[in-house]
């Protein structure tokens, strides 16, 4: 998730088209071999997995010609795809620990939203997705966090000062935080597991102590990259807030078969360290009780140094993550219990050709390899 949106929208369409026809190319010969199963024992049915998620484009913040598509995706993330969890992109954070840019025109959104969830009686979790960088924003500075606290405040209710989503007919249902990169340093960890107690503690404090928070960890590792999270610290931080959106891509793979072990091995990893069965629980690791869920990130973006579309996409991510869950459960691992589904970085209009998800092969594959559609 650390691409930059500006950069990326000028990667070539040429790119990702090449990019598709390889990736039909390495699928037609998976398919021969047999290595397009669902990864569940035979004769067993799979479990589904309904409540997926997506990363929203910014652009559905910031220009009209998005959030008048709403309707149009609200309609598809429901009935098609099975993604009733967003997380739309509000900008970044300043090293003040403030917002920048103009915040209040997600209004726009949220009413266009407001309208089609009445008229169609269904609730989407819309999360606020903030982001910001290390070390510019100092999270371990008691201001910086205050700032970011009720930055906030101002995302989810239309009653605090300077609200970002006055005369909105709703709010966000919660936070998300994506700071990055935040690795392996205790004392920006602890700020961010203090951060998400005062998030807490200030939706208490407004009358909405039932907004959710969401961070959007590290890939799983056990080395002291900057760009891994130890087992530990996905477990000391489950506690502290309702859901945990792994960023399980950028790994550097460039084989897709590869990629589905190493997001088997994400998943399986992430899971037991949530649920404190890493440690097989023992006494310094009981099962978290704050119904912590976690959710695997599958990629739909451009090609970088470290993101290869032919290897890490929607197909190989789904094998990966469906094969994960199938082995813990024939285990009788209780770590299972604390998924809660995919989210595809990103959707941005669904026609692919700025590399984000495209709604005639990303989705399509989203719908056969993880619901199972035909």
């Amino acid at each position: 998730m650390y691409l930059g949106l500006d950069m990326t929208r000028k990667l070539l369409m040429t790119a990702h088209s090449i990019g598709v026809i390889c990736l039909l190319c390495s699928l037609w010969l998976l398919a021969g071999t047999g290595d397009l199963s669902a990864g569940s024992p035979t004769g067993v049915s799979a479990p589904s997995y309904t409540n997926n998620g997506t990363w929203l484009d910014y652009a559905y913040l910031s220009k009209p010609g998005y959030w008048t598509q709403v309707p149009h995706v609200a309609a598809q993330m429901k009935e098609s795809y099975q993604v009733p969890f967003w997380f739309l992109n509000v900008g970044s954070v300043d090293a003040s620990g403030k917002l920048v840019g103009g915040v209040s025109n997600v209004v726009n959104f949220l009413n266009t939203l407001k309208g089609w969830e009445d008229r169609n009686d269904y609730h989407f979790k819309v999360f606020a997705w903030l982001n910001a960088n290390w070390p510019k924003v100092d999270v371990t500075n008691p201001a910086v966090r205050a700032n970011m606290v009720e930055e906030c405040g101002k995302l989810v209710s239309t009653k605090e000062p300077n609200s970002y989503i006055v005369g909105a007919n709703r709010e966000f249902d919660g936070i998300q935080l994506d700071f990055e990169p935040c690795g392996q340093r205790l004392n920006v960890f602890d700020s961010l597991v203090s951060f998400f107690d005062q998030v807490h503690a200030k939706f208490a404090a407004i009358g909405m102590p039932d907004k959710l928070t969401s961070f959007t960890p590290q890939k799983y590792g056990t080395n002291n990259s900057e760009w891994v999270w130890s087992p530990q610290f996905y477990y000391d931080m489950a506690p502290h807030l309702d859901l945990l959106c792994a960023m399980t891509y950028d790994s550097g793979i460039k084989v897709g078969y590869a990629y589905r072990d190493w997001i088997n091995d994400q998943t399986t990893n992430i899971l037991r360290a949530v649920s404190g069965e890493w440690w097989k629980n023992d006494p310094q690791h009981p099962p978290p009780t704050n119904q912590v869920k976690v959710m695997i990130g599958v990629p739909a973006f451009p090609n970088s140094k470290w993101h290869t579309n032919t290897a890490e996409n929607i197909v190989f991510a789904c094998l990966g993550v469906k094969a994960a869950l199938a082995e813990l459960s024939k285990r009788g691992d209780n770590s299972a219990g604390y998924f809660e589904g995919v989210a595809v970085y990103l959707h941005s209009d669904g026609t692919g050709t700025n590399g984000y998800a495209n709604s005639n092969t990303d989705w399509r594959w989203f719908q056969e390899q993880w619901l199972g559609a035909r």
